[in-house]
């Protein structure tokens, strides 16, 4: 092991491990700036949910939140959580991240902690419209939370999509029909 290698073990052991000194960092990070805003979910005392939206990310989704992309495809990382991002679309059609969500599982109760503790923390009614791959239990989130949000597959799934599943049946043929789509 290497010398940097055993300081960063040694660093982490210091301040009480991984998720201790990412909810320190947070949390003075709240304490710098109040218009920090995070959800936390334990259980077991092990980190099983995090939602976290900084404060630009939050004056961004009220001018331009009306839809979202939630891009749910990182995998997983070294502890194997999965990272999920909303993104919004400005008005010079750039995409912004808006809110970050560190979980465990990727069921139906976990989405719908996620889309709760986003409406909690915003206050407002939210979104019009969220575009994602199609999941189902991110759908039951979807609708027991925003139930008159509109959920619609995003491109780079629905063209993935169509990669895998037509491209071998029309052979030559795929090309012409991804241009006329």
């Amino acid at each position: 092991m290497t010398q940097a290698r055993k300081d960063k073990r040694d660093y982490l052991q210091q301040n009480g491990g991984d998720v201790n000194l990412l909810l320190n960092k947070i949390d003075a990070c709240k304490m710098d700036d109040g218009n920090w805003e995070y959800a936390v979910y334990t259980q077991l005392n092990q980190l099983n949910r995090l939602f976290w939206m900084n404060p630009y990310q939050k004056v961004l989704r009220k001018f331009f939140g009306d839809v979202i992309i939630l891009d749910t495809c990182h995998g997983k990382n070294l502890y194997d959580y999965a990272l999920t991002t909303f993104i919004m679309i400005d008005e010079d059609n750039e995409s912004c991240n808006i809110g970050y969500y560190l979980h465990l599982y990727e069921d139906e109760e976990m989405f719908t902690w996620m889309f709760c503790a986003m409406r909690n923390i915003l206050r407002t009614s939210f979104p019009e419209s969220i575009f994602l791959d199609h999941a189902p239990a991110i759908e039951c989130g979807i609708r027991s939370i925003w139930p008159d949000a509109y959920h619609g597959v995003c491109l780079w799934h629905l063209q993935k999509n169509l990669t895998e599943n037509l491209a071998r049946c029309l052979r030559n043929a795929f090309l012409t029909f991804m241009q006329d789509f």
